[in-house]
C-alpha cells in the first residue's frame, strides 16, 4: 500500500496526538469522579474515554498501514491532561468538565480544519469524516454531564 503524502501523516498524527490526550484526560477525570456520589457521571465519563481510545487506535492503524510512525504518546497535548486533573483537585468535577468540554470542542474543530486539505488522502478523508462525526455529538455528551454535577 502506498505511503501519505507528509501533510496528511502529521495530520493524522496531530489528531492522534489529541486522541491520545483525551483518552488522558477522561482517565484522569473518571477518577476523581469515580470517588463521588454520582455513579452516571463516572460512566458517562468512561463512554466518552472509551470512544477517544477507539479513535485513537484507528487512526494508528491508518499512519501505521501507510507506512508512517504513528504517534506513541499526547506529547504536548498532555499538558491538557493534566490541567484537567489540577482544575478538579482545586475547583471540583464541574469545573474540570467544562475543561472537558472545551476540548470536544476543539478536536471537532481540529477534525473539520484538516478535512477541509484539499490533498488530504482520499481513505484518511473517510475516516476522519467518521471520526469527525462522532467527535461532533462529544459537547453535547459533556454538557449532559455538565448538567448533572
Amino acid at each position: 500500500m502506498p505511503s501519505i503524502n507528509v501533510r496528511t501523516a502529521d495530520a493524522l498524527n496531530s489528531l492522534l496526538r489529541g486522541e491520545l490526550a483525551a483518552a488522558e484526560t477522561y482517565a484522569q477525570a473518571i477518577r476523581k469522579a469515580s470517588g463521588g456520589h454520582d455513579d452516571e457521571i463516572a460512566s458517562g465519563l468512561a463512554h466518552l474515554h472509551d470512544r477517544h481510545v477507539d479513535a485513537a487506535s484507528l487512526l494508528r492503524q491508518v499512519v501505521s498501514v501507510k507506512h508512517e510512525v504513528p504517534a506513541s504518546s499526547s506529547g504536548a497535548w498532555g499538558t491538557f491532561a493534566k490541567a484537567v486533573e489540577g482544575t478538579a483537585t482545586l475547583l471540583g468535577n464541574a469545573a474540570a468538565i467544562k475543561v472537558l468540554l472545551e476540548g470536544e470542542e476543539h478536536g471537532a474543530k481540529e477534525y473539520q480544519r484538516i478535512l477541509e486539505f484539499e490533498d488530504l488522502d482520499p481513505r484518511a478523508r473517510i475516516l476522519l469524516s467518521q471520526l469527525h462525526a462522532e467527535q461532533k455529538d462529544h459537547p453535547r455528551e459533556v454538557e449532559r454531564l455538565l448538567r448533572r454535577t
